[in-house]
């Protein structure tokens, strides 16, 4: 094998960035730098999943892209090295490892170099490296020496030189061939010994009082390269520290602390200990010192109930007179992280008193081609204005019109065909409707009467003609059986019917029932007839469908099925199409076969936004409550509820209502002393929609005064009459 010298670089190891697939040349990786900050040069060897023993790759790199980071491999037997889990078909994911470690190729690159100096066995070298001279004269700086040069070499020099010496300070010589080098210590510290060719040195060890070799213990110290440092756990803080440990260090700064107190930090003071907690006591902040020892304290409807290491918070039940917790029917209520709402069919009519009446509505009636009809009304006859119905086919209409339902008459030009055309089979003429067509006879040869519509055609008693053939009869000469022929000598087929003139004939499709056996074309007719003149256009019909127009109004006619219960044609700019009325917000549509049923449902929420709703009644009826905060201007904002709640923890001197009604409104407001009590509430300074101060009328003009007692409650119920202010009802609470 051809000598070669590959890279290896301590300990590196990276990822791959993308997949390499099993034929891929190029490998991309998150890095090219070896550990020792030295970017990888090329050729070397590496292994793609090394702790795998069923995807684990050898591969040979020849060339590198620093820039994208891409290592690549010349050919394809790059891969696929000696040590690989498979000789083909291994992929790698992305986020493999890629690590460099000698591998059997780096060896035989190694032992590929060696062979160019020594041979296979070791036993011979060769010999074009070397050069046997005894002066060296040569000076190669490429070629090798014998052990035979060097020696007659050295023993030349050597005794024609001596040993040049220097210390610290001075300088010495030995004469190589006859002196010795003599090497000591100070004797104290350090001091030599010699023997044969050895020179043995010796350090005293270390005292207390003198320098020398010393030890480190494992216990304490950790000892690299000569750098001594105490180990992490080194110093036993009960045998080897004396002395308190302060907070600086790692300690707590105090020799004792409150057996089951808590500790409090003090920046780099000693650590204290508070006194021992009783049941549900808490450590409180206060945002400035110390945490304060303390316990919660509820009020009405929490209870607060302290145990050994535990506290119970409680809630009363909520009752029609005092707030406390309630729970919703889900009949009735949807509730989402703790917003109530009546939900979508939450009331019933069991819960309504009564129904809605149309006059309640804002649309209680619809129309349809002129026909008004109330809601929940019917009429099974109406009689539709079509007089601006564009584009309604004929086809849609059933029954008949007769001539009390037409405006005056129908014009030639409303007609698809106004004329009769007349033909003699040479020649024709067109006569309009409502004109006249009369038929002539010739005299003595066709007489021609008409009576009561009925056109009579017949032969005159006598015939007056120039007549061409034999004729035999008891006048003239005539020859053949003209006198007693009483039939066709040949008959003849009339639409499918022989005729042999010896009787009348029926024609099947004109005065017979079937069809008439016919063939060709009708004048001004085709296959299918066209809009244009007086047909569909089409061949056939949607079953169950109305028939529209197309376009430009001559175009073939289209027919749309309608056979879903509540369809309806509704015009558009495209055209009429078919569709359902859909419902909205409150409102539901029920179709059925030939009806449409419109139902209002305020089964769901309903914002007024303001409006009257008259004539309604209450159900299972709830208020929003609202926390005042209390102030000594207390504010209440009726946009958030008509009821609240507020904890005097000061004495009341303001009150501001805002959002409130122009016409009449009311606001009751639960008031609770708090554990001080003698809490007061002025009512001579009350602001309505930010407008001036004003004194709250009362019964008599008794004014307020609050229970004092801590935690009494006092109802207060407020009513403006067009933004005045009473104070109508009190209602006092132990």
């Amino acid at each position: 094998m051809t000598a070669q010298e590959t890279k290896l670089f301590n300990a590196f190891e990276t990822t791959l960035t993308a997949t390499a697939g099993a034929s891929d040349l190029t490998f991309t990786v998150n890095s090219v730098t070896a550990p020792t900050s030295i970017t990888l040069a090329v050729p070397f060897y590496l292994v793609i999943n090394p702790d795998s023993s069923t995807n684990r790759e050898v591969v040979e790199i020849t060339s590198i892209n620093t820039g994208t980071k891409t290592l690549t491999c010349s050919a394809i037997g790059k891969r696929y090295l000696a040590g690989s889990a498979a000789s083909s078909g291994l992929s790698h994911a992305s986020g493999s490892t890629v690590r460099m470690s000698p591998v059997q190729q780096h060896i035989e690159d190694l032992n590929d170099r060696v062979d160019t100096i020594i041979n296979e066995a070791g036993t011979a070298v060769n010999t074009s490296l070397f050069l046997d001279e005894d002066d060296m004269s040569t000076n190669s700086a490429t070629k090798g020496v014998t052990q035979q040069s060097v020696k007659a070499y050295v023993d030349t020099k050597v005794t024609a030189e001596d040993l040049d010496t220097a210390g610290n300070s001075g300088t010495g010589s030995v004469d190589l061939d006859s002196q010795s080098l003599t090497v000591s210590g100070d004797g104290t510290i350090l001091t030599s010994t010699a023997s044969g060719q050895g020179i043995t040195f010796a350090i005293a060890d270390a005292t207390t009082s003198a320098k020398g070799a010393a030890s480190f213990s494992s216990d304490n110290f950790a000892v690299s390269s000569g750098a001594v440092t105490i180990k992490s756990g080194g110093v036993d803080l009960t045998a080897e520290v004396t002395g308190t440990l302060p907070v600086a260090n790692g300690g707590t700064g105090a020799t004792t602390l409150t057996d089951g107190g808590v500790l409090l930090g003090s920046g780099t003071g000693a650590i204290t200990a508070t006194a021992v907690l009783t049941n549900g006591q808490l450590l409180i902040g206060d945002g400035t010192g110390d945490p304060t020892v303390g316990t919660l304290t509820g009020t009405s409807p929490i209870g607060i109930t302290n145990g050994a290491g535990s506290i119970t918070i409680a809630a009363s039940d909520a009752t029609t007179s005092a707030k406390g917790v309630a729970s919703f029917s889900s009949d009735n209520f949807a509730v989402s992280s703790g917003a109530v709402t009546i939900k979508t069919g939450g009331v019933d009519n069991d819960e309504l008193a009564g129904s809605i009446a149309n006059s309640k509505l804002s649309n209680s009636t619809v129309s349809y081609g002129g026909i008004s009809l109330a809601l929940g009304a019917s009429d099974s006859t109406p009689a539709f204005d079509l007089t601006d119905a564009t584009n309604y086919p004929t086809s849609s209409l059933s029954g008949t019109i007769t001539n009390a339902q037409l405006a005056g008459s129908i014009a030639n030009s409303k007609l698809a065909n106004s004329s009769v055309t007349v033909s003699d089979g040479s020649s024709s003429t067109a006569i309009s409707l409502g004109g006249t067509i009369t038929f002539s006879g010739t005299s003595n040869e066709v007489e021609i009467a008409e009576s009561s519509g009925t056109l009579t055609i017949g032969l005159p008693a006598t015939i007056t003609a120039n007549v061409t053939g034999n004729v035999s009869g008891t006048s003239g000469s005539t020859t053949g059986n003209a006198a007693t022929a009483t039939a066709l000598a040949t008959a003849r087929n009339i639409g499918g019917v022989s005729f042999d003139g010896t009787g009348n004939i029926d024609l099947p499709g004109v005065n017979a029932a079937g069809s008439q056996n016919t063939s060709g074309t009708a004048a001004g007719l085709s296959a299918t007839l066209a809009v244009a003149s007086g047909g569909t256009g089409a061949t056939s019909m949607t079953d169950k469908a109305v028939v529209i127009t197309q376009d430009t109004g001559t175009d073939t006619l289209s027919s749309v099925a309608m056979d879903a219960n509540g369809e309806l044609l509704i015009g558009g700019t495209s055209g009429p199409a078919v569709g359902t009325l859909t419902g909205g917000t409150n409102l539901g549509v029920a179709n059925s076969d030939g009806g449409i049923t419109v139902n209002l449902s305020i089964d769901s929420a309903v914002a007024f936004a303001d409006q009257v709703a008259s004539a309604v009644i209450l159900k299972d009826y709830s208020e929003t409550e609202q926390a005042v905060s209390s102030a000594a201007a207390l504010a209440i904002n009726l946009a958030n509820g008509n009821t609240g709640t507020v904890t005097l923890a000061h004495n009341v001197t303001d009150i501001d209502f805002t959002n409130v009604p122009t016409d009449i409104a009311t606001f009751t407001l639960v008031v609770t002393q708090d554990g001080t009590g003698s809490r007061t509430m002025a009512i001579n300074a009350i602001t309505v929609n930010a407008d001036s101060h004003q004194t709250a009328k009362t019964a008599g003009g008794a004014g307020l005064t609050l229970s004092t007692a801590a935690a009494a409650i006092d109802i207060l119920t407020f009513m403006f009459v067009d933004e005045t202010p009473y104070l109508f009802s009190q209602l006092a609470f132990a």
